[in-house]
């Protein structure tokens, strides 16, 4: 397996989402882009809109060729009716921020699984709540 970009990822801001927008949906989309090391879809924690998505998430891509791919092939791009806004998350770019941990291979291995078992499990509800 290559090293050559270490443990760095390249994490994404996906704007513009949206309220109809599953996780799924999402992660079905970006994952033609490349492999999704972690992806958070904000929800409403309280108030009102409690359950809720915020309208925007965060998607993580294990190499800036593939970030750059998303970026490029996504943003502006209409989905469910809404142009998306995709670009580099604030402190996401380059090394600096990517070397906020040395996760190693493991753990990217393990969340790379998480995220497929969840995408998995995502298509069997879909296939089966239709």
């Amino acid at each position: 397996m290559s090293k050559d970009h270490k443990d760095l990822h390249f994490k994404l801001f996906v704007g513009n989402l949206s309220p109809k927008v599953t996780e799924y949906q999402l992660v079905k989309l970006f994952s033609q882009h490349g492999t999704i090391v972690q992806e958070d879809f904000m929800w409403h924690r309280d108030g009102p809109k409690k359950g809720q998505p915020r309208g925007y998430a965060f998607v993580e891509f294990s190499t800036r060729r593939e970030a750059e791919k998303a970026v490029a092939q996504l943003d502006g791009r209409s989905f469910l009716g809404r142009p998306l806004v995709v670009r580099f998350a604030e402190g996401g770019r380059g090394p600096k921020a990517a070397k906020k941990s040395g996760s190693g291979v493991a753990e990217r291995e393990r969340q790379i699984a998480a995220i497929q078992k969840k995408l998995r499990s995502m298509e069997e509800e879909g296939a089966s709540g239709g």
